[in-house]
């Protein structure tokens, strides 16, 4: 299986301990992470105005489903891909995909084709998994705990980037805007990388490709990805949604069936078997389900109407900014909690963070009440749940053999993308049972016996993946080369 430690066989590290090498390696990251952010969130700007377009929500609902069936269908694939071929070369290949995905969209005569261009714009998740391995690939051991909390912190500012600048842009221009915008910053992307990153070293296939198991792999992923994210659009009963969610589920079985027979897997899930691997996908689980549903949570209670007798009744405008401070503590907290795991081990740092998470449910659940309340607990959840995003790719990277460290990584994406799916639209049921409304004229909302139940759930939910982090071995605390 390997060595947890980042250590890299017959790979000098005294020479790459300069601050010149740590610049060159991670500024291509750093843009291409925003790249990748801003393109996630960007579209959430023209949602309303292709809405108004179009006429058709479920339609335009379709520029974000297309896009996370894209990207959490390929992750693992190709980050296994950039693990044999070359991270530098699959990085450039993926963003100049998604850059194409851009000008598709830009150039768009029909909502189909902007859909099409948007789906193909997910190549950019991506990137994240090919930033892992490269670090691995290029820094010191010591370097990449706090590395990979710089880069969680990164994707916390490129998606405001792409909120606000996104918001701007659909303010000033039409809607195409957005996607020229997205195309020029994949160009800068891609010219950085290019200019500053090292060729990959020492990455070889060996043996044959299991080129079957990531075509199974997709549309399995897919059809689950699917299910989750339509059924509370479409209801749960319609015709296309539990066929799709059994077919998914029964391809996926005979899917890992067959790659674990497989000499040489396309995706070994032989990495499930490190401990310290599989109880990291269990807390990833739980705070996917639950805690990582944060910002849907907190900007639908802050601008529910006070005469439901709950919400804060806040406009759009000051909901994004009631958000501000909790994405100004991740993008510090993430780099500091990535040094503390280089120090502590991973197991502190990622049961304080979500206790952080749980105490802020809990907070929300006794005193659902106030603005700055609600800030305060809107921070501290982000804050934890960042922090969890910042240890449970270290604790992969630490475990995973470093030819498959993208690989590893990208099973991240993945996983994150399904069940954070399935947590929106669990959090949607439990709201939806007990609503109140003035008039039939007016639309209903959340009771304040929904969010409390709401809430409830979601502390639970903390508290059990607190709970599987303890679980973790104490010898883990020594397993990191510093």
């Amino acid at each position: 299986m390997g060595t947890s430690e980042y250590a890299r066989p017959g790979r000098p590290e005294a020479d790459r301990s300069s601050v010149g090498w740590l610049l060159r390696i991670m500024t291509p990251l750093v843009v291409a992470d925003l790249m990748a952010a801003f393109e996630s969130a960007m579209v959430l700007a023209a949602l309303s105005t292709m809405i108004s377009q179009y006429g058709d929500p479920v339609m335009v609902g379709w520029m974000v489903t297309g896009y996370l069936l894209v990207s959490a269908a390929g992750a693992a694939i190709i980050g296994r891909l950039g693990d044999m071929f070359g991270r530098k070369r699959v990085l450039l290949l993926v963003m100049a995909v998604a850059v194409a995905g851009s000008v598709v969209s830009a150039a768009a005569s029909s909502l189909w084709a902007v859909i099409a261009g948007r789906a193909v714009q997910g190549f950019a998740v991506v990137v994240l998994p090919l930033c892992f391995g490269l670090m691995r690939e290029h820094l010191p051991s010591s370097r990449i705990p706090t590395c990979i909390g710089v880069i969680t912190a990164t994707s916390s500012i490129g998606s405001a980037i792409g909120l606000i600048g996104g918001g701007m842009i659909i303010d000033s221009f039409d809607w195409r805007s957005i996607f020229i915008a997205s195309s020029m910053f994949g160009a800068v992307a891609i010219a950085v990388a290019g200019a500053l990153l090292p060729p990959s070293e020492g990455i070889t296939a060996h043996g044959s490709i299991d080129w079957l198991g990531g075509v199974l792999f997709a549309p399995a992923i897919a059809a689950l990805l699917f299910a989750a994210s339509s059924g509370g659009d479409w209801g749960w009963t319609h015709p296309a949604i539990l066929p799709t969610g059994i077919g998914g589920t029964l391809l996926l079985a005979f899917w890992a069936r067959r790659e674990l027979r497989c000499q040489h897997p396309l995706i070994d899930l032989r990495l499930f078997t490190d401990r310290n691997v599989s109880i990291a996908y269990v807390c990833l689980f739980l705070a996917a389900l639950g805690s990582m549903q944060v910002l849907q949570f907190f900007m639908l209670f802050a601008q529910q109407p006070t005469w439901t007798g709950t919400g804060l009744g806040l406009s759009a405008t000051a909901a994004g900014v009631l958000k501000l401070p909790a994405m100004v503590v991740t993008v510090i907290g993430a780099p500091i909690s990535g040094w503390a795991i280089g120090r502590l081990g991973g197991r502190p740092v990622i049961i304080a963070g979500l206790v952080l998470c749980s105490v802020s449910w809990l907070g929300m659940l006794v005193r659902p009440s106030g603005i700055y309340w609600t800030a305060s607990m809107l921070a501290s959840c982000a804050l934890g749940i960042g922090i969890v995003y910042t240890v449970i790719p270290n604790m992969i990277v630490a475990a995973a053999p470093p030819d498959r460290t993208s690989e590893a990584t990208g099973l991240l994406t993945v996983v994150r993308a399904l069940v954070a799916a399935i947590g929106a639209q669990l959090m949607m049921i439990l709201l939806g049972t007990s609503t109140v409304g003035a008039t039939p004229d007016v639309g209903r909302y959340p009771s304040a016996a929904a969010y409390s139940l709401t809430l409830l759930v979601l502390f639970a939910l903390s508290v059990t993946a607190a709970l599987a982090a303890w679980s973790l071995p104490s010898r883990m605390t020594n397993r990191y080369t510093v």
